[in-house]
């Protein structure tokens, strides 16, 4: 069957036409649904942390030899509120999922109290409870290391933005400690443990990108320091492990990309 050239001609043309047609309705579909944009955050907080644990003992004992008696000695150290910075920032990849990374600092000094018992030298087969305080505050440093992974229950655009995470936490503590000769100066131990955290923020955006708000955390870990009163009487370096972070309370400025 043979076809002529003006007849073959039209064929194209409507091809053509209908082909045309078919890619315009593809690209506004494609425009219809742009693709998923990701979006950031920093956030610049000061705030206060109440410890975990807001006070620790470190004792040591020794007894004399060739005599019922012993000396004791006990350490007692305070760890007041710490107050600080924490600078956070991190991404979404979808609406509502993303992951961030946050850095706190926060510090504080109580003076520490040593209590001393022993035998009297007035009376005999006689103890007597003397106590100390040293002129030095006892510092305790932590910076943390929150890594997170984060949801966000409100659309991007509201002015109030809600924003839930949790994740490990990395710890590195510094506390000021009595030394066994009771020096005027103390000696600082330095650790550092994994731990965890959680918490929520909220901010209330009054322009487009900037805005403030405030949040709660609790992050904790147990780090193990030296347990000096007990090194006083002993040179084999015993230990003991003290609670860290705790329930910090924040407020500052928001930015959203």
């Amino acid at each position: 069957m043979r076809f002529k050239l003006p007849t073959v001609a039209m064929i194209l043309a409507l091809t053509l036409v209908h082909a045309e047609k078919a890619f315009g309705q593809a690209a506004t579909a494609a425009q219809a649904k742009p693709a998923a944009r990701i979006s950031a955050f920093i956030d610049v907080n000061f705030g206060a942390v109440f410890p975990a644990q807001d006070a620790f003992t470190s004792k040591g004992s020794y007894a004399l030899p060739y005599f019922d008696e012993a000396w004791s000695r006990s350490y007692d150290y305070t760890v007041r509120t710490m107050k600080g910075i924490d600078v956070s920032g991190g991404v979404l990849f979808t609406s509502n999922l993303g992951v961030g990374v946050a850095l706190s600092s926060v510090g504080s000094g109580a003076p520490p109290t040593v209590t001393s018992t022993g035998p009297s030298f007035e009376a005999p087969y006689a103890f007597q409870t003397t106590t100390f305080v040293p002129e030095w505050e006892s510092k305790r440093h932590e910076t943390s290391v929150h890594l997170s992974f984060v949801f966000e229950p409100t659309a991007r655009s509201s002015k109030f933005q809600v924003r839930l995470y949790g994740g490990p936490t990395y710890f590195s503590v510094s506390q000021d400690l009595l030394d066994s000769s009771l020096s005027r100066e103390p000696t600082t131990a330095s650790t550092s443990a994994w731990g965890y955290h959680v918490g929520g923020d909220i901010g209330y955006f009054f322009a487009k990108h900037i805005g403030l708000g405030g949040g709660v955390r609790y992050a904790g870990a147990t780090v193990t320091i030296p347990d000096t009163a007990m090194d006083r009487y002993s040179s084999e370096g015993h230990t003991q492990d003290v609670r860290v972070g705790g329930l910090s309370l924040a407020f500052g400025l928001r930015v959203r990309f």
